[in-house]
C-alpha cells in the first residue's frame, strides 16, 4: 500500500517456541553456573586451608629429616649422609623461594618464617664448611646456632599451625553461614526459575491451545451446519494465521458447495415435479375424455333426451323441438372436441346449451342466470375444456334438484386485478364442510355428472396443474346457498 504503514510480519510460532525454551534454558544455566561458582568458591576455601596445613607440616618435617642428616654427618662424616643432606637442603631452598615468592600475598609470619629458614640453613652451611675444615671453635659457635634456629623454627611452625587452626575454625564458621545464606540463595533462585519457567510454558500452552480448541469449536459448529461464524484470531501467529485462513476458505468452499448443491437439487425437484404434474395431468385428461365417451354412449341419457323430443313435439309444435335438439348437439359436438384448453367464451356458450337443455327439462323448476363483467376478455382467458359444465352439473345434482320447488343456479364472471374470478352458485341444501375439506385431499370420494362423466375432483386437479397452485378452487356453502368460486390467473 502506498503511503501506508507496512504491516509487519506475524511472528511465528516455531520461533516463539525456541525463544521460549533458549529463555528457560539460560535461566537454568544461569543457575547451574552461579551453584557451580559458588561451590568451587568454597571449594577453594577449603582446599587452601588444608594446602596450608599441609605444608607447614611438610616443612616441619623436611627441618626434622634435615636436622637428623647434619647429625649423622657430623658424627659419620660419611658421603651418604652428606649427600642426604644437601638433597634436603635443595628442598628447604625451594620452600624458601615459595615462601618469599607468597610473601606479597601472605602475612608477615610467612615472611619471619622464611627469614628463619634461610638463617637455619646458612648456619647449617657454616656449620659443615667448619666441620670439614676442623674448626673447632666455629663449630660450635656453628652448632649451637644451629640447633637455635632448628627449635625456634619447630617452635614457629607449631605456632603457625595452632594459629592457623584457630583462624581456620572461625574462617569454618564463617563458611557456615556463607554456605547456608548461598544455600538458601542457590534454592531460591532454582525455585524461581522453574517458576518463571514454568509461567512460561503455561502462558506459551494457553497460547497455542486457546486457537486450536476456538478453531475447534469453529469445526463443530461448522459439522452442525452453521456456516455464517465469524472466524476471529486474537493472537496472530503465522501458522495459526496460515490455519485460520485455510479453514475459513474451506468453510466458505463448502458453503458454496452445498448452496449449489442445494439450488441443483431445487431445480432437479421442480423438474420432477413438473414431470410428476404433466403426467398426472396426461392421466386426468385420458381419464376425462373416456369418461366423455362413456357419457356420450350413455343410452339413458340419450333415450330422455329423445323421449323429452317426442313430447314437445307433440305438445310445442317444430320450432321447440328443432331448438331443443339443437342445444343437444351443440353439447354432444363439445364433448366430442377432446379436452385440451378451451377459451372462457367457449365454456360458457357450452354451459349456456347446458342449461337450456335442463331449463327446457324441468321448466320453472330451475332458473339459470348469467352474469358477466364488461371488463373481461372471455376469449383472452383459457382454461381446461370441460371445466364449468362439471360444475353446473355439480350445482343442480346436488343442489337445485334436491328442492321439490326447484332454485337457481347463477354463472358470475369478473376480474380481479389481473386475475379472472369465475363464481357457480346454486340454492339447496348447504354442502357439508367435510366434504369440502376432503376435496382438497386424496379421500374426497365424487360423484361424477351424468353427461360429462367428469367428477368435481377431476376438475380441482385439473386446475392445480394448470393454475399452478395449491387451492384454485374454493366451496362456501352458508344461508341456503352454495359458491364454487375459481380464480384463474392471467396468461
Amino acid at each position: 500500500m502506498s503511503g501506508g504503514r507496512k504491516r509487519s510480519k506475524p511472528p511465528s510460532l516455531r520461533h516463539t517456541l525456541l525463544f521460549t525454551y533458549f529463555i528457560a534454558a539460560i535461566i537454568c544455566v544461569m543457575v547451574g553456573v552461579y551453584n557451580f561458582l559458588s561451590s568451587q568458591f568454597l571449594l577453594q576455601r577449603m582446599t587452601t586451608f588444608a594446602e596450608v596445613n599441609q605444608q607447614l607440616s611438610e616443612v616441619q618435617t623436611m627441618t626434622q629429616t634435615f636436622q637428623d642428616n647434619i647429625s649423622d654427618y657430623l658424627f659419620s662424616r660419611n658421603s651418604v649422609s652428606l649427600q642426604s643432606y644437601y638433597d634436603n637442603q635443595n628442598q628447604l631452598e625451594k620452600i624458601v623461594e615459595q615462601l618469599q615468592d607468597q610473601s606479597r600475598q601472605q602475612d608477615i609470619r610467612y615472611v619471619n618464617l622464611g627469614g628463619n629458614l634461610s638463617h637455619y640453613l646458612s648456619s647449617a652451611e657454616d656449620l659443615i664448611v667448619a666441620k670439614r675444615n676442623q674448626k673447632n671453635t666455629e663449630y660450635v659457635k656453628y652448632y649451637e646456632s644451629v640447633s637455635y634456629d632448628f627449635r625456634l623454627i619447630n617452635q614457629y611452625i607449631q605456632s603457625l599451625m595452632a594459629s592457623e587452626l584457630q583462624e581456620s575454625s572461625v574462617q569454618y564458621y564463617e563458611m557456615q553461614q556463607v554456605v547456608t545464606i548461598r544455600t538458601a540463595l542457590s534454592y531460591g533462585l532454582f525455585g524461581a526459575s522453574i517458576f518463571f519457567v514454568v509461567f512460561i510454558l503455561i502462558n506459551l500452552s494457553n497460547n497455542v491451545s486457546r486457537p486450536i480448541t476456538r478453531l475447534a469449536g469453529y469445526a463443530r459448529r461448522v459439522a452442525e451446519g452453521d456456516y455464517s461464524i465469524d472466524i476471529c484470531l486474537e493472537q496472530e501467529n503465522l501458522e495459526f494465521k496460515q490455519l485460520y485462513e485455510s479453514f475459513e476458505v474451506m468453510v466458505e468452499n463448502t458453503r458454496l458447495y452445498l448452496e449449489s448443491l442445494k439450488e441443483k437439487q431445487k431445480l432437479e425437484n421442480e423438474l420432477a415435479q413438473q414431470q410428476i404434474m404433466s403426467l398426472e395431468k396426461d392421466n386426468l385428461l385420458q381419464e376425462a375424455e373416456l369418461h366423455a365417451l362413456h357419457a356420450q354412449m350413455n343410452p339413458h341419457f340419450i333415450f330422455n333426451t329423445i323421449n323429452i323430443g317426442a313430447k314437445i313435439a307433440m305438445l310445442s309444435g317444430d320450432e321447440v323441438v328443432c331448438e331443443y335438439l339443437e342445444n343437444a348437439a351443440d353439447v354432444f359436438r363439445y364433448n366430442l372436441e377432446g379436452l385440451d384448453n378451451a377459451t372462457l367464451e367457449e365454456e360458457l356458450g357450452n354451459v349456456e346449451a347446458y342449461m337450456k337443455l335442463l331449463t327446457t327439462r324441468f321448466g320453472p323448476r330451475l332458473k339459470f342466470d348469467v352474469q358477466v363483467d364488461e371488463t373481461v376478455d372471455l376469449k383472452g382467458v383459457t382454461l381446461p375444456r370441460m371445466t364449468l359444465q362439471p360444475l353446473v352439473e355439480n350445482a343442480f345434482v346436488h343442489g337445485v334438484n334436491l328442492i321439490e320447488e326447484g332454485g337457481q343456479i347463477l354463472l358470475k364472471i369478473s376480474s380481479d386485478k389481473d386475475d379472472t374470478i369465475v363464481v357457480i352458485a346454486n340454492t339447496g341444501p348447504e354442502f357439508p364442510k367435510e366434504k369440502i375439506e376432503a376435496l382438497y385431499t386424496e379421500e374426497f370420494q365424487e360423484h361424477r355428472g351424468h353427461l360429462s362423466g367428469i367428477g368435481l375432483k377431476n376438475v380441482y386437479r385439473r386446475l392445480q396443474i394448470v393454475c399452478r397452485c395449491q387451492r384454485p378452487v374454493e366451496i362456501v356453502s352458508a344461508d341456503g346457498w352454495t359458491q364454487v368460486r375459481l380464480k384463474l390467473p392471467a396468461e
